[in-house]
């Protein structure tokens, strides 16, 4: 009888491995890729800004370089390898990749940003504006502080 419980234990203890390897993997794949942005909007004087809008934006690009056309031969302008063009093909404006509005304390929270570098941009009306480059790297949260500038005025954030 011993000899019977050993041969049964065997596999049972195989499948157990098995899906608790499978469940693991599971779990990781159903993890959301990507980082999370959160900060402050201030004004000028240092106070909180509620209701700023606050966007997160790809990278402004370079003009691309001028190429030669190996088709027609013609110089056309083209974008350089590996560069997308992140313009809205109905109005030539740059989608935003996430946007939120701060809350009573000026803060906000972006989350499930894809990893890399962006613009973030806020603004509240007759407030003033902001505009900052962060960089995202997946499971890790950036942190930002925005302080609106009346338009000319302007210097970068950090």
């Amino acid at each position: 009888m011993l000899h019977w419980i050993k041969w049964a234990a065997a596999p049972v203890a195989a499948l157990s491995f098995v899906l608790g390897a499978a469940a693991l993997s599971l779990r990781a794949a159903d993890a959301p890729a990507g980082g999370s942005i959160t900060g402050v909007v201030n004004d000028a004087n240092g106070k909180a800004v509620a209701g700023a809008t606050v966007q997160v934006l790809p990278p402004r690009e370079h003009k691309p370089q001028l190429s030669v056309n190996p088709v027609d031969g013609n110089g056309h302008k083209s974008l350089a390898d590996g560069e997308k063009k992140h313009k809205d093909k109905k109005n030539g404006e740059v989608k935003p990749v996430a946007t939120a509005t701060t809350d009573a304390e000026g803060k906000f929270t972006l989350t499930n940003i894809p990893a890399g570098k962006y613009v973030i941009m806020a603004h509240a009306k007759e407030v003033g504006h902001a505009r900052s480059d962060v960089t995202v790297e997946d499971g890790k949260t950036a942190s930002v502080t925005l302080t609106l500038e009346v338009k000319g005025e302007g210097k970068k954030n950090k």
